[in-house]
C-alpha cells in the first residue's frame, strides 16, 4: 500500500524537492529494490549494522495510533527523509523518532482542521509544536514526553536548516525528570528491587565455576562473566572482535582492557573503544575470553571456508558478518569472537556445523529466563540447575540487569569481594583483595562479620562475644562507625567523632592503624614512604627552628620500621591484621 500522492507540483518549494530527492537517493543506497520509498511500511532489518538482531522491526508511516491510515505524502516523505539523513545510533532509535512525527501530525491536523493536501511546511509554527507537546504530555509518561519533545525540536531544526520552514524558537514545556530515587530510602529500595537478587548472582557464579559443563552452557556463562565485570550492553558483548584484548603498561603499572564497538555511536564510521578493567575484573575477563576463544575457534575455521567461497562466487548466502563498521567494511564471522553453528544452543535439533551464525539476544534470553512457545518450552539455566530464590521460585533475570548491577556497585566502590571470590572459585576472600574497593557500609559490614565469625580478635571482639546476639549487634553498631583502607594498611578511626590526632600520619604510632602481615602492596608503600622521609630528613637544617620538623620525621621513620617489623615476626601468622603499636591498646587484631 502506498502513501497518498503529492499535491500539485507547483505548491512544493525547491528546498522541499531537494530534501525528498536526497532522501530517495539515500533510500536507494540502503534498501533492496523490492522496497519503495513511497511504501507506507518499511522493513528496516536491512539497516541493522549488527547481525545479532533477530526480530523484524518495521516503520509504519501512518497516522498516530493507526496502522492503515497513511500520513499525507507531503508530510510523510519529509519525515522519511529526516530519518534517513539524520544520524542514528541503531535502527531501534528510529521508532521513537517516527512516533514523535506521527504525534506532531496529529496535533497539526486537529489544530488546523486541514485537508491532507493543504499542508505546507512553510506554515509550521511554534503553536503546532506546543499543541503536539500537550498531546505528548497527555498520552506519555513524563520522562518519555520530555524525550519526545526534544526529538520534535530536533526535527524542526532539521527542517529550518534545509529552508523548509522558518526557524522556530520553541522551548519544551516538559522538564527533564531527575532521578530522585537516590534521595529517599523508599526510592533506593525500589531501585534495588530491580537488580538481580543475591541468589541469582550467586547462582550465576556457581554455574560458571562448576555447574555448566557442556560447550553451549560454557559459552553463554562465560559471556555473562564478561558482562559482570564490564557492564557492556548485550549488543556490544556479542559483537566483540576476536582480538578484543588490550594489554599495556603505563608508569610501570600493567593494565588490561577489552576493545569493543560502542552501541550508541551516532553516524559515521564505527570506531573502537576500550573498557579498562580493575585487576580482579581483568582476571575473570581473561579467563572467560580464553575459554570463549577456544570453544569458537572451530567455527571460525568454517567461517573462513564460507567467506572464501563467496569471494570465488562459488556460493551465495546471507550475511557472514557480525557488524557493519559504516565505512564500507564489515567485521566478518572469522574476525568475531562470538559465533556458533546453527542450532548450537538447540536441545531438540541437530547442530548444522556447515552453517555459521552470530549469537543473538534470544540465545542469551533463553539461557537466563527460558521461553514457552507453540513449539515447546525451553528451560532457563536456573531451572535446569535448580537454583531458586528464597521464596522457592526459580531465579530469573535479563542480561541488562548485570549492567545496572555493575553501575550500582561501582557507585559503592567496586565488585564485592565475596562475589568475585565465588566466580573465581577461591576458598578465601582474602585472596581476592577486592575488599579494598568496597563502600564504607560494606567495609563496616566486613569488619562486623569478621568479629561475629571470630575471624577478627581484639578488645571489641572480646566484649561482643560476652553479650547476647541482640546486645552484641547493638554494641557493634554503636562502636564501629568507619573502616578506611589506605596504601599503608587499614584505619578504623571515625573522623566524624574526632579529628585524627596524628593528622593522617598513621605510622607515627596511631593505635587505630592496622597492618596485614605479608601484604606486599602495603610493604612497598611503607618502604617508599621511609625513603622519602629519610630524604626529607637529610634536607632539614640542624637549627632550633627546624627541630620540631626533624622530630616529626624521626618519629615517622620509627613508626615505619615498627610496621615493617610485623612481616618478620614469626609469631604472627601470614594474613593477620593487627596494630604495630602499643600492643593491647588497639581495638582489633584480625587473624587470617
Amino acid at each position: 500500500m502506498s502513501i497518498i500522492q503529492f499535491p500539485a507540483e507547483a505548491r512544493l518549494s525547491e528546498a522541499y524537492r531537494a530534501l525528498i530527492a536526497a532522501g530517495k537517493e539515500r533510500f536507494r543506497s540502503l534498501f533492496d529494490k523490492e522496497q519503495k520509498f513511497e511504501n507506507m511500511v518499511w522493513d528496516i532489518r536491512g539497516l541493522a549494522d549488527r547481525a545479532i538482531i533477530r526480530n523484524h522491526p518495521q516503520l509504519h508511516f501512518t497516522k498516530y495510533q493507526t496502522l492503515d491510515q497513511p500520513l499525507p505524502a507531503i508530510y510523510g516523505d519529509a519525515v522519511k527523509s529526516w530519518l534517513l539523513l539524520s544520524p542514528y545510533s541503531n535502527i531501534r532509535s528510529l521508532i521513537p523518532k517516527l512516533d514523535m512525527a506521527r504525534m506532531l501530525w496529529q496535533a497539526i491536523a486537529e489544530r488546523r482542521k486541514l485537508q491532507q493536501d493543504e499542508f505546507l511546511f512553510e506554515s509550521l509554527c511554534e503553536e503546532d509544536l506546543s499543541q503536539a507537546e500537550q498531546l505528548m504530555m497527555e498520552r506519555l509518561a513524563p520522562s518519555t514526553a520530555h524525550k519526545s519533545a526534544t526529538r520534535m525540536i530536533g526535527f524542526a531544526k532539521f527542517l529550518a536548516e534545509r529552508k523548509l520552514c522558518h526557524p522556530l524558537y520553541y522551548t519544551t514545556q516538559t522538564q527533564r525528570i531527575e532521578d530522585t530515587n537516590r534521595h529517599t530510602i523508599a526510592g533506593q529500595e525500589e531501585k534495588m528491587a530491580m537488580l538481580p537478587s543475591q541468589q541469582t548472582l550467586e547462582g550465576l557464579a556457581d554455574i560458571y565455576r562448576e555447574l555448566a559443563i557442556d560447550p553451549p552452557d560454557r559459552l553463554r556463562i562465560c559471556l555473562l562473566a564478561i558482562l559482570a565485570v564490564t557492564g557492556f550492553r548485550i549488543s556490544e558483548l556479542l559483537t566483540l572482535p576476536l582480538d578484543c584484548e588490550v594489554k599495556e603498561v603505563r608508569g610501570n603499572n600493567p593494565r588490561y582492557g577489552l576493545r569493543y564497538y560502542k552501541e550508541k555511536a551516532r553516524g559515521g564510521e564505527r570506531m573502537f573503544a576500550v573498557r579498562w578493567l580493575s585487576g580482579t575484573g581483568a582476571e575473570l575477563a581473561q579467563a572467560a575470553i580464553t575459554e570463549i576463544r577456544t570453544i569458537t575457534q572451530p567455527f571460525r575455521e568454517q567461517a573462513k571456508i564460507l567467506e572464501s567461497a563467496i569471494e570465488l562466487n562459488e556460493i551465495s548466502t546471507s550475511k557472514l558478518w557480525t557488524l557493519d563498521r559504516r565505512n564500507g567494511t564489515y567485521q566478518m564471522f572469522s574476525e568475531s569472537l562470538v559465533i556458533v553453528p546453527r542450532n548450537f544452543f538447540h536441545s531438540r535439533k541437530a547442530t548444522k556445523p556447515s552453517i555459521i551464525e552470530a549469537v543473538n539476544f534470544q540465545h542469551i534470553s533463553d539461557f537466563l529466563s527460558g521461553r514457552t512457545s507453540s513449539r515447546g518450552t525451553t528451560k532457563s539455566v536456573f531451572e535446569r540447575f535448580e537454583i531458586r530464590e528464597e521464596n522457592g521460585e526459580f531465579c530469573t533475570m535479563h542480561s541488562h540487569q548485570l549492567r545496572h548491577w555493575l553501575n550500582t556497585i561501582a557507585e559503592k566502590g567496586g565488585l564485592p569481594m565475596e562475589m568475585l571470590t565465588r566466580w573465581m572459585g577461591r576458598e578465601n576472600p582474602r585472596d581476592t583483595g577486592a575488599y579494598r574497593h568496597l563502600s564504607m557500609d560494606e567495609r563496616i559490614a566486613w569488619l562486623k562479620s569478621g568479629i561475629r565469625k571470630k575471624e577478627v580478635g581484639g578488645l571489641l571482639a572480646d566484649v561482643y562475644h560476652t553479650l547476647s546476639e541482640e546486645e552484641g549487634d547493638a554494641f557493634l553498631a554503636a562502636q564501629i562507625q568507619a573502616v578506611h583502607f589506605t596504601p599503608l594498611g587499614v584505619c578504623i578511626h571515625d573522623f566524624a567523632v574526632m579529628p585524627c590526632e596524628f593528622h593522617i600520619s598513621c605510622v607515627r604510632g596511631c593505635s587505630d592503624y592496622l597492618r596485614t602481615k605479608g601484604n606486599q602492596k602495603e610493604r612497598m608503600a611503607l618502604i617508599q614512604l621511609e625513603r622519602n622521609t629519610r630524604n626529607a630528613l637529610a634536607a632539614i637544617p640542624n637549627t632550633q627552628v627546624a627541630a620540631p620538623w626533624r622530630q616529626h620525621n624521626e618519629a615517622v621513620i620509627v613508626g615505619i620500621q615498627a610496621a615493617l617489623a610485623i612481616d618478620n615476626d614469626e609469631t604472627i601468622p601470614d594474613g593477620t591484621t593487627k596494630s604495630p603499636y602499643e600492643a593491647g591498646n588497639t581495638h582489633f587484631t584480625s587473624g587470617a
